[in-house]
């Protein structure tokens, strides 16, 4: 897992921390910043369906595999969320705002984004 070395010194690891430092990881013009980080959040879930499919049809299992590319999707939609003037920390509320809402109005399967 992860080991206190892994972690720069001074750093916390809570979302707010985590999008800042993800801005600092950005090496994409600015341009093509957002394109490209929808490409890799793309190309990074493609990755963990792979691995998911090997899992399935060769009996494999890698957990760390399978965390790293959840990594890299967070990495991603930090990046994303952080272009949009947001962070991580507003995201996750905004998350379970929502899904909380669904499960008190007992909605909380089905389909449709405005349930």
């Amino acid at each position: 897992m992860i080991h206190e070395t892994d972690i720069p010194r001074g750093f916390t690891t809570n979302p707010i921390d985590y999008s800042y430092w993800v801005e600092s990881m950005i090496v994409t013009k600015p341009e093509d910043r957002l394109m490209e980080n929808l490409l890799g959040l793309c190309e990074e879930v493609g990755e963990l369906h792979g691995k998911m499919k090997r899992m399935l049809r060769d009996n494999t299992f890698d957990r760390k595999d399978i965390l790293y590319e959840c990594g890299d999707i967070l990495f991603y939609n930090t990046s994303i969320s952080n272009w949009f003037d947001s962070n991580l920390q507003q995201i996750m509320e905004m998350n379970m705002a929502k899904l909380n809402d669904r499960a008190k109005r007992g909605v909380i399967k089905g389909s449709g984004d405005k349930r």
